[in-house]
């Protein structure tokens, strides 16, 4: 019972980190579209739009991971820092996203909403990340627990 529990953990995990990858690759097309044409058609705003769904779905992922407490099989070296890519993410997508909505107004992608979305969810893997660690154990960035 419990390794199918960790296999679909694992999944869940893995799942969140495909979707965030998915997301900043269908903005980042979104954005050399926008940088050509200056505008997206009908197909673009859909596209943009599909975009934005699977960054909230590795959102709601990654929540449904901190706040169930099923980040405890996920805790490992290689795993480790995977959190950081998802925020890196996030603002690979987010500075973008400021300056097209800044000049082409009203031709929004959605693209500060999956950069928020995506920030959320990379802050939420490294809660998990934090929750799984021992009482005593101290984070490298914790100076307050080494004195």
């Amino acid at each position: 019972m419990s390794e199918s529990r960790g296999a679909g953990d694992r999944t869940m995990f893995a799942t969140t980190i495909i979707l965030a990858g998915i997301s900043v690759t269908m903005y980042f097309i979104v954005y050399l579209t926008l940088f050509r044409y200056q505008m997206l058609n009908d197909a673009g705003r859909t596209f943009s739009l599909l975009a934005l769904v699977f960054s909230a779905g590795a959102m709601l992922l990654a929540c449904y991971l901190t706040l169930t407490n099923r980040g405890r099989l996920l805790s490992s070296t290689g795993l480790s820092g995977l959190g950081w890519i998802l925020i890196c993410g996030g603002l690979m997508i987010g500075a973008p996203a400021v300056g097209a909505d800044a000049a082409f107004p009203g031709n929004g992608s959605g693209g500060v909403s999956a950069a928020l979305f995506l920030i959320i969810a990379g802050a939420a893997v490294l809660q998990a990340e934090r929750n799984t660690l021992p009482d005593g154990q101290a984070t490298p960035d914790d100076h307050s627990r080494l004195n």
